[in-house]
């Protein structure tokens, strides 16, 4: 059987890994990256030390089946043995995220070994640009002009870049549109005012960047909301606490009942978050489309902050900004963006959160778009992708969060049919499952999905 990835970050490489591992009969994995390396993307690409995982070591196994697998890596690779902490235990300390990406390799370079039951993985360091359907499965075509056949296709392309809206306004030379680029962000001169747009992971990110870079000049961080991500003071997982499936509604009221409760009794609000991690796919796919519709609308910003921690030491360092003045946080939405007459810097009119029509005017030297993956497919500027949406073989899912699938992993076409031969996890399946971005989430669909083309048993819905 052949079986194309299209993808090679954490993703893609997981699920080779895991279709090595399962296959029993002869089978040639094709894995694609457009990339220089397979096995990083654009989250463990960084060379930024400061970068850490905002997840403890102990929860960043890359096995379903192995929990231990990461730790034991640390242990023994001498590249990460300098960022062992050796004031508290190894599973609750945050490693750099570059050394995830170590780690992830090692699994690419652990699956191409030579294999008795003829499994091949090959990497293809190419862009997969069109996909056919045939009888038997698709021929792909990539941008080198590669001409390939396979049984079955799998779309593990991870987060789309953000989308740039009033930014286009801002002169190329001022706007750094993918916060990924860091050599982009290496240019930023030090003294230099920045204007960050969004105020999650991306944006601390990029903060700690140009901190670590010697920037030295004022940085304003803008979101609709103004909200940051909290910082991680408890490890406490805990087990699960029978949260159900509910009204949404009831779930917020019971969720915040609970975290008033364990604070009142000396405990910390985010050991009831912590809980939630078990069972929020359950609790998505519980509610109805109006309510998840209602909780896109009016809760996410709230949610991503608390759930989605940050690093203790990164925490720090970025209050420690904050404190300084170096670093504001702004609460409002831009209404224009123009260049100042005779400077070299942009005037972006702003409308604080809650004040009305009253329009406030920042002054910055450059943009850099941090308001996250830009979701809509229709917009994407993937030409796979738009192919497949021209083709009629994709279609994104109903709050256009990504693609409709189905709960194995098939995709579902215009017609609202599932496919036998053309699949996707990861990013691209938060709309049916909402919580699919982390690692700890992603494994287990990985496994369940390996499973399911190599049909070896039917794959449980996910909780």
């Amino acid at each position: 059987m052949e079986i194309g990835i299209i993808g090679a970050g954490y993703s893609g490489v997981s699920l080779a890994y895991n279709i090595y591992r399962n296959a029993t009969e002869p089978t040639h994995i094709l894995l694609f990256e457009r990339r220089k390396e397979h096995g990083l993307g654009a989250a463990y690409a960084t060379t930024h030390a400061e970068h850490l995982l905002n997840v403890p070591a102990g929860s960043m196994s890359g096995l379903a089946d192995d929990p231990d697998h990461f730790l034991n890596f640390v242990l023994r690779d001498k590249r990460a043995a300098r960022y062992i902490r050796m004031d508290q235990p190894l599973q609750d300390q945050f490693f750099p995220r570059m050394v995830y990406g170590w780690y992830i390799q090692s699994l690419l370079a652990e699956c191409q070994t030579p294999s008795a039951r003829q499994v091949i993985v090959e990497l293809v360091s190419d862009a997969v640009i069109d996909a056919v359907p045939t009888d038997d499965g698709f021929v792909i075509r990539t941008q080198n002009r590669r001409v390939i056949p396979v049984n079955k296709m799998i779309l593990a392309t991870g987060n789309a870049h953000p989308a740039n809206g009033l930014l286009a306004q801002v002169p190329a030379r001022q706007l750094i549109a993918d916060p990924w680029n860091y050599d982009a962000i290496r240019s930023v001169p030090r003294d230099r005012t920045v204007l960050v747009v969004g105020t999650g992971l991306t944006m601390v990110d990029t903060v700690i960047a140009l901190k670590t870079l010697g920037h030295g000049g004022p940085i304003i961080a803008l979101s609709r909301r103004g909200l940051v991500p909290q910082r991680h003071e408890s490890l406490g997982y805990g087990g699960t606490t029978g949260w159900e499936p509910e009204r949404l509604r009831h779930l917020r009221r019971k969720i915040r009942g609970a975290a008033q409760t364990r604070a009142a009794a000396g405990g910390d609000w985010r050991e009831v978050i912590n809980t939630l991690r078990y069972c929020t796919q359950e609790l998505w796919t519980g509610l109805t489309v109006s309510e998840q519709k209602s909780f896109l609308r009016h809760l996410v910003p709230y949610w991503e902050s608390h759930r989605h921690r940050l690093a203790p030491e990164i925490g720090d360092k970025l209050r420690a900004m904050i404190d300084s003045g170096q670093l504001r946080i702004m609460a409002g939405k831009i209404d224009g963006i123009d260049s100042l007459p005779g400077a070299n810097s942009l005037r972006i009119q702003v409308r604080p959160r809650g004040g009305g029509s009253q329009t406030r005017v920042l002054v910055a030297d450059y943009v850099i778009n941090c308001t996250g993956p830009d979701t809509n497919i229709s917009r994407s500027n993937n030409p796979l992708l738009q192919s497949l949406l021209r083709q009629r073989l994709i279609r994104p899912d109903i709050h256009r969060m990504g693609l409709d699938v189905a709960a194995d992993g098939a995709l579902i076409n215009g017609q609202g049919e599932s496919s036998e031969t053309l699949f996707t996890l990861g990013p691209p399946t938060r709309g049916r499952w909402y919580e699919i971005v982390a690692v700890p989430d992603i494994r287990g669909q990985s496994l369940r999905l390996a499973r399911r083309l190599l049909t070896l048993g039917s794959v449980p819905a996910a909780t």
